[in-house]
Protein backbone atom coordinates (compact mmCIF):
# COMPACT_ATOMS: atom_id res chain seq x y z
CA UNK A 1 0.00 0.00 0.00
CA UNK A 2 2.84 2.36 0.85
CA UNK A 3 4.48 1.86 -2.55
CA UNK A 4 1.14 2.50 -4.27
CA UNK A 5 0.73 5.82 -2.40
CA UNK A 6 4.30 6.74 -3.24
CA UNK A 7 3.64 6.18 -6.97
CA UNK A 8 0.39 8.17 -6.78
CA UNK A 9 2.18 11.10 -5.09
CA UNK A 10 5.03 11.00 -7.63
CA UNK A 11 2.54 10.84 -10.50
CA UNK A 12 0.57 13.76 -9.09
CA UNK A 13 3.73 15.83 -8.60
CA UNK A 14 4.85 15.10 -12.16
CA UNK A 15 1.41 16.07 -13.51
CA UNK A 16 1.43 19.39 -11.64
CA UNK A 17 4.99 20.10 -12.82
CA UNK A 18 4.09 19.30 -16.42
CA UNK A 19 0.98 21.50 -16.26
CA UNK A 20 3.02 24.39 -14.81
CA UNK A 21 5.69 24.08 -17.49
CA UNK A 22 3.07 23.95 -20.23
CA UNK A 23 1.31 27.06 -18.95
CA UNK A 24 4.61 28.87 -18.42
CA UNK A 25 5.77 28.20 -21.96
CA UNK A 26 2.37 29.22 -23.35
CA UNK A 27 2.46 32.51 -21.39
CA UNK A 28 5.98 33.19 -22.65
CA UNK A 29 4.83 32.60 -26.22
CA UNK A 30 1.88 34.98 -25.74
CA UNK A 31 4.27 37.78 -24.74
CA UNK A 32 6.00 37.63 -28.12
CA UNK A 33 2.90 36.92 -30.19
CA UNK A 34 2.01 39.50 -32.80
CA UNK A 35 -1.30 41.36 -32.36
CA UNK A 36 -4.09 41.48 -34.93
CA UNK A 37 -7.19 43.59 -34.31
CA UNK A 38 -10.14 45.03 -36.21
CA UNK A 39 -10.66 48.72 -35.42
CA UNK A 40 -12.79 51.61 -36.61
CA UNK A 41 -11.60 55.20 -36.99
CA UNK A 42 -10.90 56.68 -33.56
CA UNK A 43 -10.45 53.33 -31.79
CA UNK A 44 -7.24 52.22 -30.10
CA UNK A 45 -5.91 49.47 -27.88
CA UNK A 46 -2.99 49.08 -25.50
CA UNK A 47 -0.86 46.05 -24.80
CA UNK A 48 2.05 45.45 -22.46
CA UNK A 49 5.22 44.20 -24.17
CA UNK A 50 8.76 43.32 -23.14
CA UNK A 51 11.30 44.51 -25.69
CA UNK A 52 15.04 44.49 -26.19
CA UNK A 53 16.99 47.67 -26.89
CA UNK A 54 16.44 48.87 -30.48
CA UNK A 55 13.86 46.12 -31.11
CA UNK A 56 11.50 47.35 -33.83
CA UNK A 57 7.71 47.31 -33.66
CA UNK A 58 5.95 47.64 -37.00
CA UNK A 59 2.31 48.21 -37.76
CA UNK A 60 0.31 47.77 -40.94
CA UNK A 61 -3.33 47.58 -41.89
CA UNK A 62 -5.72 46.20 -44.48
CA UNK A 63 -7.27 47.84 -47.53
CA UNK A 64 -9.40 50.92 -46.84
CA UNK A 65 -7.06 51.84 -43.96
CA UNK A 66 -5.21 55.12 -44.42
CA UNK A 67 -3.53 55.92 -41.09
CA UNK A 68 -2.40 53.91 -38.05
CA UNK A 69 -0.40 55.40 -35.16
CA UNK A 70 1.97 53.68 -32.71
CA UNK A 71 2.91 55.12 -29.31
CA UNK A 72 5.35 53.39 -26.95
CA UNK A 73 5.11 54.33 -23.27
CA UNK A 74 7.52 53.74 -20.40
CA UNK A 75 5.60 51.37 -18.17
CA UNK A 76 6.46 52.94 -14.80
CA UNK A 77 6.27 56.67 -15.53
CA UNK A 78 3.72 56.42 -18.34
CA UNK A 79 5.72 58.86 -20.45
CA UNK A 80 6.09 58.51 -24.22
CA UNK A 81 9.46 57.05 -25.24
CA UNK A 82 8.79 56.55 -28.97
CA UNK A 83 5.99 57.30 -31.40
CA UNK A 84 5.10 57.29 -35.07
CA UNK A 85 2.08 59.50 -35.65
CA UNK A 86 2.78 60.20 -39.31
CA UNK A 87 0.08 59.86 -41.94
CA UNK A 88 1.05 56.27 -42.78
CA UNK A 89 -0.31 52.72 -42.91
CA UNK A 90 3.07 51.30 -41.89
CA UNK A 91 4.22 53.03 -38.68
CA UNK A 92 7.38 51.83 -36.89
CA UNK A 93 8.96 52.53 -33.51
CA UNK A 94 12.04 51.13 -31.78
CA UNK A 95 12.48 50.39 -28.08
CA UNK A 96 14.99 52.87 -26.63
CA UNK A 97 16.20 50.33 -24.05
CA UNK A 98 15.43 46.81 -22.82
CA UNK A 99 12.40 46.53 -20.58
CA UNK A 100 8.63 46.47 -20.26
CA UNK A 101 6.56 48.99 -22.18
CA UNK A 102 2.95 49.77 -23.03
CA UNK A 103 2.22 49.96 -26.75
CA UNK A 104 -0.80 51.93 -27.90
CA UNK A 105 -2.11 51.31 -31.41
CA UNK A 106 -4.54 53.87 -32.80
CA UNK A 107 -6.70 53.64 -35.91
CA UNK A 108 -6.76 57.19 -37.21
CA UNK A 109 -8.42 56.66 -40.59
CA UNK A 110 -10.39 53.60 -41.69
CA UNK A 111 -12.81 53.99 -44.61
CA UNK A 112 -14.49 50.60 -44.16
CA UNK A 113 -17.72 50.65 -42.14
CA UNK A 114 -16.92 47.29 -40.50
CA UNK A 115 -13.46 48.40 -39.42
CA UNK A 116 -9.96 47.76 -40.72
CA UNK A 117 -7.67 44.91 -39.73
CA UNK A 118 -4.43 46.03 -38.06
CA UNK A 119 -1.29 43.92 -37.55
CA UNK A 120 1.49 44.64 -35.08
CA UNK A 121 4.77 42.76 -35.49
CA UNK A 122 7.53 42.69 -32.88
CA UNK A 123 11.20 42.19 -33.67
CA UNK A 124 13.02 42.20 -36.94
CA UNK A 125 14.36 39.73 -39.43
CA UNK A 126 17.34 37.69 -38.30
Amino acid sequence: MRNFLKFVCIGLLMSVTLAFLTLSSRAEYDLTEDNTRWMNTGESFRTEVYLFQDEPIAGTCSNDCYDVDLTLYEISAKRIVAKDHGNTTTPMVNAPYEGSFVLQVGMENCARSGGCRTWIEYGGED
